[in-house]
């Protein structure tokens, strides 16, 4: 769809680049990840015997949701792979596993001011799974994406070791199930946690072997072309990417308003050099000066509309700085 008048704001990006495909930073999607089709037999009822041994919200003394939770409209396309990040061994037995659950639902709700624990399900390395937000309620797990997906949870640590096989069954078990089952699409795609967060979640060593399973495909968020309205490099050429024109998908809920201009590379630690900041300004001035960007335009860092390191804190230090620069909209 095109955008029918002049857009009000400038949104600047940042895009990483990985030493591996897959492991880049991604801008939030728009509004296009959540508009998935009804499933006509959604929720299906049963259980596959392929589960893997699940224990129950009362079986782990979980909370009650404040408030209620909210149903999943369609049967989910797509799962994402996260870990707790703590403790660092993880989890070795039931009474250990159900607690550090209870613990990730504590935090969930009263640091981050969540209704429940944000997963779907969490898998200990028991062997055993364990219900979160379930089948058919919508997640807390990956900001943007959770209209469609399911996340599961790893307990532990994953930087430097992968879990140990009796999780990586159970994990997969649990996937498996839920494909039987019907609550996850038998073409769904896997993600890990970091394909669409700028996060280390799952952990390196764990992000390292989802990529090698079935389904696993970082390439596939779903829309209908790149994010940004044009990209920049250090190169000095702005590349075309939605254009002037046409609705992007580069800061969730603010597409319809905005352009959303983004430099390639990290710039977490280093500002884009002299040649990339001088045609990002003149790719702005050239959006004024042909009428697509109003003469009082607001800009903006992709952080201050979402939970993300996106542009990078030294490029953002510096956009801070530049004229029309407002984050107090």
């Amino acid at each position: 769809p095109c955008i029918m008048k002049t857009c009000l704001y400038l949104f600047v990006a940042c895009f990483c680049l990985a030493p591996t495909p897959g492991a880049a930073s991604v801008a939030d999607s728009s509004d296009e990840t959540a508009a998935t089709q009804a499933h006509d037999a959604y929720p299906p009822a049963g259980m596959a015997s392929s589960c893997p041994p699940i224990v129950s919200r009362a079986e782990w003394e979980a909370r009650d949701p404040s408030p209620a939770l909210v149903p999943l409209k369609a049967q989910p396309t797509h799962v994402y792979i996260h870990h707790g990040a703590t403790p660092p061994d993880g989890c070795h037995s039931p009474g250990l596993c159900a607690a550090m659950v209870r613990a990730y639902q504590n935090f969930h709700m009263f640091s981050h001011g969540w209704s429940d624990i944000g997963y779907s399900f969490l898998v200990g390395e028991d062997g055993r799974a364990y219900e979160g937000r379930g089948w058919t309620n919508l997640g807390r797990h990956t900001l943007g994406h959770n209209e469609d997906s399911l996340g599961f949870c790893v307990i532990g640590d994953f930087t430097a070791r992968l879990p140990d096989q009796v999780a990586l069954t159970t994990l997969k078990a649990l996937i498996q199930c839920a494909v039987d089952s019907g609550y996850l699409a038998a073409d769904y795609v896997m993600l890990g946690h970091r394909d669409v967060r700028a996060t280390e979640c799952p952990g390196e060593a764990f992000y390292r072997e989802i990529r090698t399973w079935p389904h696993y495909n970082a390439t596939a968020h779903g829309w209908s072309d790149i994010g940004y309205s044009f990209l920049v490099g250090e190169d000095g050429r702005a590349y075309e990417g939605r254009g002037w024109t046409n609705v992007g998908a580069h800061t969730k809920g603010h597409n319809e308003d905005g352009l959303g201009f983004c430099v390639i590379g990290d710039f977490t630690a280093r500002i884009p050099d002299q040649v990339a900041l001088t045609t990002l300004k003149a790719l702005i001035q050239c959006g004024v000066d042909s009428g697509y960007l109003p003469q009082d335009y607001v800009m903006f860092g992709h952080r201050d509309m979402g939970d993300t390191e996106c542009p990078g804190d030294r490029f953002y230090a510096e956009i801070r700085t530049w004229p029309h620069y407002n984050s107090t909209r």
